[in-house]
């Protein structure tokens, strides 16, 4: 897997887990933004199938393989930002299972800050994307 779709999946089993037991995952704000990680999931699997496709037919396009790690890496920070906010909304921070899962959430908020934007991981990513996907000039270093 190219990007990390099985993380974002992973991310929303355990708010699945925690909504059934808080009895919070018929809401609709709950519903809805478990359905949007469900999307991303998928669209991210669709993208990297297309890359390994074009890969094992010798024809990988650069562009399209840093657009999939874009894409993910993007919206897991979007994504666990919402998590953390709807947990905080539904859930009682001083419960313990409630406390486990937000300090999950925050830890990998802060990892995949650190994995996605640390080092300029994103900007070589979309410099990649401008120079191979639409042909502009190398960016001076």
């Amino acid at each position: 897997m190219l990007g990390p779709a099985g993380r974002i999946e992973g991310l929303r089993d355990r708010v699945v887990r925690w909504a059934d037991a808080a009895g919070v995952r018929d809401e609709p704000d709950v519903r809805g933004l478990l359905g949007r990680a469900t999307a991303v999931v998928r669209v991210n699997e669709l993208l990297n199938w297309a890359v390994a496709r074009a890969g094992a037919a010798g024809d990988l396009d650069v562009a399209d393989a840093s657009s999939t790690k874009v894409f993910a890496s993007d919206q897991v920070q979007h994504l666990l930002a919402d998590l953390i906010a709807l947990v905080h909304r539904h859930g009682d921070p001083g419960e313990p299972a409630t406390k486990e899962l937000l300090d999950y959430l925050d830890a990998q908020a802060k990892r995949n800050l650190v994995l996605t934007f640390g080092g300029g991981v994103q900007e070589v990513q979309r410099e990649l994307i401008a120079m191979f996907g639409l042909g502009l000039p190398r960016v001076p270093r």
